[in-house]
């Protein structure tokens, strides 16, 4: 995203503070995507609403991650990919299943695959 700026929840559209602060509070610190999604209010809610609709499937905490590291690692995002695979590492997700998706190779588990 070139030429987007990297706001903080002080610095944000008025719109998109409170959002940011929840998820400052949440984690400790703001991500940089979710910095600069803010500069769009639509592009940032859009985002927060899939991670909303992830969270609330049928999914466990480890299968939701490996989804985005397979999302993120086919998409060869740099900044997704490391950051997905550490939530990931915070789960129940056996390292080798981890390592395996990163890699782009099928899973043997047919609910994780």
């Amino acid at each position: 995203m070139h030429g987007f700026r990297i706001h903080t929840s002080a610095s944000a559209p008025a719109e998109v503070r409170p959002l940011l602060k929840e998820v400052e509070a949440a984690r400790g610190f703001l991500p940089n995507l979710l910095g600069q999604l803010a500069e769009s209010p639509a592009a940032l809610n859009a985002y927060a609403g899939i991670a909303v609709a992830l969270r609330s499937s049928s999914l466990s905490a480890a299968e939701r991650e490996l989804v985005l590291v397979a999302a993120a690692a086919e998409n060869d995002c740099h900044y997704c990919t490391p950051a997905h695979s550490w939530a990931a590492s915070q789960t129940d997700l056996p390292a080798d299943v981890l390592h395996t998706v990163r890699a782009g190779r099928r899973v043997d588990e047919a609910r994780l695959e």
